[in-house]
């Protein structure tokens, strides 16, 4: 089985401090006046010990200005830090000395933790320069790290990139040192590339916060006002081809129940391909042939006592990768799509209980092609086709015999957007279709044949990104036999039976249901005396 590990090495430093880079503005890209940072080129090689005794990292600007946000807005950090940062041919190594005159605290946790009272150091870096998305890669002094993608100003924890990280702790304060591989990046294929950057301290004792791209609260933040990195030259996104095999050994010990088809000792062996392939520096396709999701985080338990289904968060990998892209609307209008639907636990049962039904569907391939281009366009198409389960179970007559419980099921996502205006302007469309094979009479009843669901949305930003408007249009079609869809007119979420819905009629005979979906929203998102939203 797979298992990837990091050691973090907790030593002293020493290290000499050359003179800091001054901010400047940068005219070439869409906004100007913001701090800017320069990475430096090194054929070294960096030891990521926590330790920045390399002599390369002497030869890299310093950057040293920092403002709180939080608790006295505006004031420069209490704490001096320092960050370098260099790159060779794979990957962009960031140095950052914290110190400290107090006590540094670090608090042990599993990955993506919350900050809690522990002190974090994070870089964020939006490699596309688009001005909406970023990849955020956090460390507290104890080690524990967090990992994310912001688009604009709201963070996706799922996202799980291969990176390295150590720290050390000493008297003076802490130190991180990082090496973020750039295929773990996507980025542009110029030459010469512009990247978005903000460096970011938390000190818990203090409950402050500081960044080195500072905006007033009062004004809209996030990745739009990040600064520049720039002095990247000839970088490349890492390997065009990798393939990932794995196998499975599973043993499972639990008490079978009702299960006549199962003892309390079950083994099985299982094995798959994952395929990640750089068709160009802009676009990524992602295959998987029989995914291996055993070390996905368990789901929390919940208890639904609604009439709406629970929607938990996307934890495999295959699925978050890229995932920004395909993001619909803001949120008002509800998503027209919901992976987890993707192999998820067979929807039919077995006429008996006497019988063994398969915890999930098998997912027998699945490819994803995802990118943006340097005109503004994000692209993203998935495929997914999961296979026909049957269940075996035995009849009141004592008889074995074979139910199918999910037919084969073929999912397809297409999404494209085009931003413009340094980020401020998008217009996009989305299309989702879901077909299954049912070539049973009893599945045929019971589940629709085919779901489609069509729309476009738009966002704009305006008067220096203090307002936006949104909105988006969405229409939906399921297709199937009069009994499944008359099992969809009752079905809680939908009520069409219910005796106060006078503009509702339940259709015995329909093969078909549509709606449509429409929301638009005005929203106030900075200043500093009064934010809000009108939405319809």
């Amino acid at each position: 089985m797979r298992s990837v590990s990091h050691l973090l090495l907790l030593v002293p430093l020493a290290l000499s401090t050359p003179a800091p880079l001054t901010a400047q503005s940068d005219e070439g890209t869409a906004h100007s006046g913001v701090p800017v940072a320069r990475a430096v080129p090194t054929e070294a090689i960096i030891q990521i010990d926590g330790l920045l005794d390399e002599a390369a990292w002497s030869t890299a600007p310093v950057v040293d200005e920092f403002t709180q946000v939080d608790p006295v807005e505006g004031a420069p950090a209490s704490q001096l830090t320092e960050a370098r940062i260099l790159y060779d041919d794979q990957a962009l190594y960031v140095g950052l000395r914290l110190h400290d005159t107090g006590q540094v605290t670090g608090r042990l946790g599993r990955r993506d933790m919350d900050l809690g009272d522990s002190d974090w150091v994070g870089v964020m870096i939006d490699s596309y320069h688009d001005h909406r998305t970023a990849f955020g890669f956090d460390v507290n002094p104890a080690g524990v790290r967090r990992d994310e993608v912001k688009v604009i100003t709201q963070d996706d924890n799922s996202w799980d990139p291969v990176w390295e990280v150590a720290t050390t702790v000493d008297d003076g304060g802490w130190t991180a040192e990082y090496r973020i591989p750039f295929s773990q990046l996507r980025f542009g294929s110029a030459d010469v590339q512009t990247w978005g950057l903000q460096l970011e301290r938390v000190i818990g004792r203090n409950r402050e916060y500081a960044v080195s791209s500072f905006t007033p609260k009062s004004e809209q933040g996030g990745v739009p006002r990040y600064g520049h990195l720039v002095g990247l030259e000839g970088i490349e996104p890492g390997k065009r081809l990798e393939v990932l095999p794995y196998t499975v050994v599973r043993g499972e010990y639990v008490d079978p129940g009702l299960n006549p088809f199962r003892t309390d000792e079950e083994y099985a062996v299982s094995a798959g391909v994952d395929v990640l392939y750089r068709v160009t520096s802009d676009f990524t396709l992602n295959a998987t042939l029989n995914p291996d999701f055993g070390q996905v985080e368990v789901d929390p338990a919940v208890v639904n006592l609604g009439v709406y289904e629970t929607f938990f968060a996307e934890k495999r990998p295959f699925f978050v990768e890229g995932s920004e892209i395909f993001e619909f609307g803001s949120g008002g209008g509800g998503s027209l799509y919901y992976t987890r639907r993707i192999g998820r636990a067979p929807q039919l049962g077995a006429p008996t209980s006497a019988a063994d039904i398969p915890i999930a569907t098998t997912i027998l391939g699945a490819a994803k092609l995802s990118g943006k281009t340097p005109s503004g366009w994000s692209i993203g198409v998935m495929e997914a086709v999961t296979a026909r389960e049957e269940a075996r179970f035995i009849d009141a007559g004592g008889v074995e015999d074979l139910a199918v419980v999910e037919p084969l099921t073929n999912y397809f996502v297409g999404r494209a957007r085009r931003e413009s205006n340094g980020g401020r302007t998008a217009f996009g469309g989305l299309f989702t279709a879901v077909n299954r094979n049912l070539d049973s009479s009893p599945v045929e009843s019971r589940l629709r044949s085919a779901a489609y669901t069509g729309g476009v949305d738009f966002r704009h930003e305006f008067s220096d990104r203090t307002w936006a408007i949104r909105g988006s249009l969405a229409g939906s079609t399921v297709l199937g036999e009069p009994s499944a869809i008359l099992a969809v007119q009752r079905a809680s979420n939908h009520y069409f039976q219910r005796p106060d819905a006078d503009h509702l009629d339940v259709d015995a005979d329909a093969t078909s249901l549509s709606g449509l979906s429409g929301q638009v929203s005005i929203e106030k998102q900075a200043g500093e005396h009064w934010r809000g939203e009108l939405q319809l």
